[in-house]
């Protein structure tokens, strides 16, 4: 399941939405009296990638049409014009809100790839801790059934000598090896100290 990354507030999304406008409509304005009769559309697409970036597309949309009011109005002030919204400046709105949505939308794209990424690394690292605590465990059960091999490996020998033996009445020069081999077996149990006593 994909989670929705986590946003800032949105009040905090508005104040710096209206701060960046104002600061681009300022910049703008510099830059007309520097070149006259420029356009200057892309100083108001940063703003828009910024908020589309940390606040999402809602706030991003609202942020373009604002931005559009604001350029339609300084185009038509720059242009010599009274009403804003002519059919020449419409064009110009249009097509700057079309390239402010798709802003928008390869931010949030970024947004949501860059969370996804986040998200993978962590469960990355997860199943790298569970590995090593796998391998931890694997080495003390290896360990454990080594000394359990160890364990059962001795109890067998005696079990063969004895059924070699079977009870003393076994000849040759195997069984008195055998014999040895026991009688050793019984003098070291009995040299061992007991626990407890």
């Amino acid at each position: 399941m994909l989670l929705r990354p986590a946003t800032l507030p949105l009040s905090l999304g508005i104040v710096v939405a209206a701060v960046v406008i104002a600061l681009e409509t300022l910049v703008v304005v510099l830059l007309e009296d520097l070149s006259p009769g420029e356009t200057f559309e892309p100083v108001y697409l940063l703003g828009i990638l910024v908020v589309s970036m940390v606040w999402g597309l809602g706030l991003a949309v609202a942020t373009s049409l604002v931005s559009a009011i604001a350029l339609a109005i300084f185009d038509a002030r720059s242009g010599g014009q009274v009403a804003p919204f002519d059919s020449e400046n419409g064009v110009l709105v249009v097509v700057f809100l079309v390239a402010a949505l798709c802003t928008n939308f390869i931010a949030g794209l970024a947004r949501v790839r860059a969370f996804e990424a986040d998200q993978r690394r962590r469960e990355a690292e997860e199943a790298r801790t569970g590995l090593q605590e796998s391998r931890d465990r694997i080495s003390v059960l290896a360990q454990q059934q080594a000394a359990l091999r160890r364990v059962a490996t001795g109890g067998t020998r005696r079990a063969q000598l004895r059924s070699l033996l079977d009870g003393g009445r076994a000849v040759g020069p195997r069984a008195r090896h055998c014999q040895r081999v026991v009688v050793a077996l019984r003098v070291r149990q009995h040299r061992r100290p007991r626990l407890g006593s």
